[in-house]
This record gives C-alpha cells, structure tokens and sequence, in this order.
C-alpha cells in the first residue's frame, strides 16, 4: 500500500518456520481511507493495529469455502470469511466497472497465484471477459447475496483487521464488495452494508476499508 504521494506504507514477507508459512507486514505509515485521494485513515488505528516499524506476523491456513449454488459439473464456492480489505479501484475513483478494476486484476493475479496450487487453479472454471482475458475469481453478486449472505454476519481474518479493514458493532465486516448488472453489459459495484444494499458513490470505489470476499466455480465432474 503506498502513501499519497506513492511511497510504501508498508511491507510484506512471505516466509516459512518449523514447516508452516507465514506472512510478515511491517508498517512504514498507516493505511490510507482512500488510495486514489490520499485521505483520512483506514480502521487499523480503530483495530488495534496502530504501532508502525514493528512487525506483525500471521500463519497461512487453508481457505474455508462455502457452497452456494451448484450444477451436475460445477459448485459454485465463497470464502466464508472477509480475507482481505482492497479498494475496488486503487487509481480511479470514478470508475465502478469491474472490467476496469484493479480488484479484478488483484484477484486474478496475487490472489489467484497466492491461494491455489496448480492442481487447484486446474479445475476453476474462467470466464472469458469482455478484453479476452479469462477471469477465474470473482466477486459475489447481486443474486448470490440476496440468496445467502444478507442474513449472515460476515466474519474477517486477522489480517483483514491488520491491513485496515472496517468492523461493525456485531463483530463481523462493515461492508463488503459485490457486483450488480447495468442496463448494458458491464458489471459495476456496490457495496452491502448492514445488510442492506447500497449503491457505490464515484468517491467510495478507492475506499480501502471494504471486505473482499473472493467467490470461484470449480470442476466438480471431469470432462
């Protein structure tokens, strides 16, 4: 994550000991509110996560995914916790497209790379975008959370706390990303909130403090 004027706040090392990998984030300065403005502060203060030039350190564990829809061939799978807090575009926010999103390229690319083996990222089944790349991690949408997750408290990681992602007053995440369908063929964000839809002002697409809740259709027959 960088300063407003484009200087890290902080790094990250991904290592092992004793046979299990952790990562270790080491703060310059606290995380912005808002990447694209460089303004206010994300909630690490409000997490206790509030000292700079230490280290905090946190071990991988397995995903935990829960099934929300399935055919004959495919499941369709969710994170059962907020894993991380990313702005949905860190450079312009103005822009609520999905195709245009720099969480659709984190997601594809560090996510993806980070979460799955190879075996693993063998059997996601992509969809192929409107530029020709093929996306394999998405985010919920409209009728998967009307399905589901509007009558859950969304649990977070440790490390969704560390990197400044914002808690309700129940214990689980204040907001979390989603996408909805336009009146065209782009897919644009909103954000749930409380439970209760919200759309996404151009000012809160940089907003740093939304959970990311990853979604993915695996192979469940071979073809």
């Amino acid at each position: 994550y960088k300063s407003a004027k484009g200087n890290p706040c902080a790094w990250y090392i991904d290592d092992e000991f004793e046979n299990k990998k952790y990562r270790c984030v080491f703060f310059n300065k606290l995380r912005l509110g808002y990447s694209a403005r460089g303004t206010s502060e994300a909630a690490q203060r409000l997490n206790k996560y509030n000292d700079t030039r230490v280290y905090y350190c946190f071990m991988f564990e397995p995903i935990v995914w829960t099934k929300i829809g399935n055919s004959s061939d495919y499941s369709i799978l969710v994170a059962d916790k907020a894993l991380d807090s990313v702005e949905f575009n860190s450079i312009d926010s103005d822009s609520k497209l999905w195709l245009k999103s720099t969480l659709r390229v984190w997601l594809n690319d560090t996510f993806l790379s980070v979460a799955f083996k190879e075996y693993q990222n063998n059997l996601l089944r992509g969809r192929i975008a409107d530029d020709s790349s093929v996306d394999k991690v998405f985010l919920l949408d409209k009728a998967d959370d009307g399905a589901f997750f509007s009558r859950h408290i969304i649990r977070c990681s440790d490390y969704f706390k560390c990197v400044g992602g914002r808690l309700a007053m129940q214990g689980g995440v204040q907001s979390y990303w989603v996408l909805k369908k336009n009146e065209i063929t782009d897919e644009s964000v909103a954000c749930v909130a409380s439970s209760y839809w919200q759309d996404v002002a151009e000012e809160q697409s940089d907003c740093t403090s939304v959970a990311v809740l990853p979604k993915i259709v695996i192979r469940t027959k071979e073809i």
